[in-house]
């Protein structure tokens, strides 16, 4: 017996004492080793610095595109827009010392350096984005060995920039980041507690487990919480309430109101359906009003304010986007507050409650498809694989109106879905409270995204047995449950096809057509042509990394006829690899006989195809319509994990070694894939070239961890 045992610890490593204590002693090696990075490796510019020579220039060297007054540069052309400085001794970095004055305004430099004992300039093709107003965004990086420099002014034509003097070599302060370090930490955790080897995948999610069920719950809600936490962290980087401030307030000349959903809910509240906002006579008049080069003309003539990305139908402005968060969100906050709520704290509202949602939907899929035997740790697992993977951050770090429709309606089918498998009893009968709840959530999308209405379809797989085998609807006795489930669905559908029948004549017409944006909604139709490259460009495009903070920027989009593309960060499978892993997976899983949950998977798998269909063809390309059909491929990937995981239990290890070795080295690929998805999320926050960057709707923030990297721009 004893031999056996000490054979079993060889063979796995799960439950051997001795692989924890190693794991123990691996933690704490790799902490120390975060605590060197920080003091040593990020503050690097601290200790090279610390004792080189500083020298402050203020009469430096300009070229012919700028002209200095006093302590202030004006740009008079894009040509030749640098400044320069010289040393006796090799420059590693500089500071720009605005003086008294200070400015507002993100600016684009390059560096050119002359290396010692040489007369040519040799320019870099990294630019980096200067604040002038926050220190930490002064410092530049310039290493090598060079004893001049010039700092070029990128598209600053016209701008005047306060530059009282630069110092060559400034002492830079030493900075311990307390964020940084529990960034860093939190990878560190994830590593230890989600890899395979984690007492959590010996913990089961059984209730009749010999671990207490409180830690278990304990588990749950403290991953939830982290997720909490994740949300409201997103949010607070994209700017919180403030961000819309520094949004733009006109595009392309036509005016933004971010209040839309407000401004609904205040209409509905007077009893309209149309927003009060004043139409131009001249727009009135048009006979094409959603011809977008008449309308810029009306602008340029003075005819204004013409409203961006509203519904205009017959001389009035109304809101195509769905009437539910209207309803769900603004007009109880306008009713209690007496003021409007604004759309960023809806967004941040929604989000939250995701992550909550997102835990009871993982729970649910545990206990009615597997029984509970599965580990608390592949549970984890799989709760932070659907909330990175369902988009959702994206939709958080823009909280403007459009966020609001997307979010709600994944708010409502993840709470549709969690009911609807909560239904099945274990007695085989099926809770007609939580029928009636689920399908009250499923009908409420058609008033946030209607397209998320055909979440319904997946009412088939999901109660297959009990519809064709145990004849639990559409029979005498299943009557109850009918009604059950088709009632919401009625209750809902008559005021939200109403409401569209009072609006624009037809109980079908939910005015997306009427849209006044960059082109003529009535007649735009993505052509056919185009559709086999944004398929791939919503999938399969690789992003686009570079050597310097924040190391992602936008792809290139090449498309034979012009279509709507907003700036793309890559496909969904390189984002999120994991999605990619369980795609490739479930291959082989359907193959199987006897795998039980082939139909759902398969319909999962259609449903997301035909909803990116749709919005390629409907709407082109846009880095927020992930948020319609990732959310399948979010399940099917927890279903993959669940299942392989549960493929080869500890139990078979005797039995079977090899297969449990796959089935481990897949949790541990999966593993990694949601940590790198969560890296990428992380770094994709900052980019330049996203809709609403951080720099523009939070610079203090952006330049805040952008100097975290100095060493290494």
């Amino acid at each position: 017996m004893k031999g056996n045992k000490v054979q079993r610890c060889q063979s796995s490593e799960l439950g051997c004492p001795r692989v924890y204590l190693r794991r123990k002693l691996k933690f704490i090696f790799i902490c120390l080793l975060l605590l060197v990075g920080e003091v040593f490796v990020f503050n690097m510019p601290y200790w090279q610095t610390r004792a080189a020579q500083s020298e402050n220039v203020a009469d430096y060297s300009l070229g012919n595109g700028v002209r200095r007054n006093g302590n202030t540069l004006s740009i008079k052309s894009n040509d030749d827009a640098y400044v320069e400085v010289k040393s006796d001794f090799p420059i590693k970095y500089l500071y720009l010392d605005s003086g008294a004055k200070t400015l507002d305004a993100n600016i684009s430099v390059q560096l050119s350096a002359q290396h010692q004992g040489n007369t040519g300039w040799y320019s870099g093709n990294a630019q980096k984005t200067i604040n002038l107003l926050y220190d930490t965004s002064r410092y530049l990086h310039v290493g090598g060995n060079n004893d001049g420099v010039r700092i070029y002014f990128l598209h600053a034509a016209g701008m005047r920039i306060p530059i009282r003097q630069i110092t060559i070599n400034p002492r830079i302060p030493f900075n311990f980041s307390i964020l940084r370090i529990l960034l860093g930490l939190s990878i560190i955790v994830f590593c230890y507690f989600l890899f395979p080897g984690s007492r959590w995948y010996r913990i089961g999610f059984s209730t009749s487990g010999t671990t207490p069920r409180t830690k278990r719950i304990a588990i749950l809600a403290a991953i939830t919480i982290v997720q909490l936490f994740i949300v409201l962290g997103i949010w607070l980087f994209a700017g919180g309430d403030d961000a819309v401030h520094r949004w733009p307030q006109k595009i392309y000349g036509f005016t933004t109101d971010y209040d839309q959903y407000a401004r609904l809910g205040d209409a509905l509240l007077h009893g309209r359906t149309t927003l009060d906002l004043q139409v131009p006579d001249a727009l009135a008049e048009l006979d094409n009003p959603y011809d977008s080069d008449r309308r810029g003309w009306l602008v340029s003539q003075g005819n204004g304010p013409i409203y961006w990305d509203h519904a205009f139908y017959h001389g009035k402005y109304y809101s195509y986007f769905g009437v539910i968060p209207a309803l769900v969100l603004f007009i109880p906050y306008q009713i209690i507050t007496h003021s409007w709520l604004s759309a960023s704290y809806a967004v941040l509202i929604l989000g939250l409650l995701m992550a909550i949602l997102i835990t009871l939907l993982v729970i649910a899929i545990a206990d009615k498809y597997f029984s509970r035997n599965v580990s608390i740790g592949v549970v984890v697992l799989a709760i932070m694989a659907v909330n990175v993977g369902v988009s959702m951050y994206y939709q958080i770090f823009t909280p403007n109106f459009y966020a609001i429709p997307g979010l709600a309606s994944l708010a409502c089918t993840f709470g549709g879905l969690t009911a609807w498998i909560q239904a099945k009893q274990p007695d085989g009968s099926v809770s007609k409270v939580l029928i009636a709840l689920g399908s009250f959530c499923i009908a409420m999308n058609l008033g946030c995204r209607p397209q998320f209405i055909l979440v319904a379809i997946l009412a088939l797989p999901l109660f297959w047995d009990e519809l064709v085998r145990r004849r639990l609807f559409f029979a005498r006795k299943g009557i109850g449950n009918t009604v059950a489930a088709f009632a919401p669905f009625i209750i809902v559908f008559i005021p939200l096809l109403a409401y569209n029948y009072i609006r624009f004549g037809s109980a079908f017409d939910f005015g997306a057509n009427y849209n006044l944006t960059g082109f003529d909604m009535t007649i735009m139709e993505t052509p056919l042509r185009d559709a086999p490259g944004l398929l791939f460009y919503y999938l399969f495009q690789p992003f686009q990394m570079t050597a310097v903070f924040p190391f992602f920027s936008k792809t290139s989009m090449t498309l034979p006829v012009w279509a709507p593309a907003e700036p793309s960060p890559g496909g969904l499978f390189w984002i999120f690899p994991f999605l990619a892993l369980s795609i490739y997976v479930i291959v082989f899983l359907l193959k199987k006989t006897d795998f039980k949950n082939k139909w759902l998977l398969l319909s999962l798998l259609i449903f997301s195809f035909v909803v990116l269909l749709i919005d390629a063809y409907k709407c082109g390309f846009a880095w927020r319509y992930y948020i319609d059909f990732a959310w399948p491929l979010c399940l099917i990937s927890v279903f993959v994990l669940f299942e392989i995981s549960n493929l080869f239990s500890e139990k078979q290890v005797g039995d079977d070694v090899l297969g449990y070795r796959l089935s481990t080295s897949f949790v541990y690929l999966f593993a990694l894939m949601v940590l790198i998805a969560y890296i990428v999320q992380f770094f994709m926050l900052f980019m330049l070239d996203r809709m609403t960057p951080m720099v523009d709707s939070n610079p203090a923030a952006y330049y805040w961890i952008d100097n975290w990297f100095l060493p290494f721009s």
